[in-house]
C-alpha cells in the first residue's frame, strides 16, 4: 500500500506517533496508557512500528485476510474458537473421490 503508514491518507499515525491535531480523532484509552505525556505516548507509538514485517509475515497475514481466517499460534487460534463457538482455519477440500480415504470420511459427494 504505502511505505510508511504516515503516508495513507486515512491513517491515524500522523495524530499518536507525530502529536499532529485532529477534529475527528478521539484518543483511545489503550493508547493513552502508552506514556504520561504526549510526547512520550508519540515515542512509544512510534516504537510499536520500527518492526519491519517481513516476507513471509505479510504472505501469511494476506492469506488470513483474505480467506477470513485467524492469524495467529495454535493457543491463539483455540481461544478464538473457543470464544466464536466455531472453526477458524480452512477445511480441506476435493479430493479423489475414488480412494478409500476419501470414502472412509463419509463425504455426502463420496460416489
Amino acid at each position: 500500500m504505502v511505505k510508511h503508514p504516515r503516508d495513507y491518507p486515512w491513517s491515524s499515525y500522523c495524530v499518536y506517533a507525530e502529536g499532529a491535531a485532529s477534529s475527528v480523532i478521539t484518543a483511545h484509552a489503550l493508547y493513552l496508557q502508552l506514556g504520561a505525556n504526549p510526547e512520550a505516548r508519540c515515542a512509544a507509538y512510534r516504537a510499536l512500528f520500527a518492526h519491519l514485517i517481513d516476507d513471509a509475515e505479510l504472505a501469511a497475514l494476506r492469506v488470513a485476510t483474505e480467506t477470513g481466517t485467524v492469524l495467529g499460534d495454535d493457543h491463539f487460534r483455540r481461544g478464538i474458537e473457543f470464544s466464536l463457538q466455531r472453526k477458524t482455519t480452512r477445511l480441506a477440500v476435493g479430493g479423489d473421490r475414488k480412494s478409500a480415504a476419501f470414502k472412509a470420511r463419509g463425504s455426502a459427494f463420496a460416489t
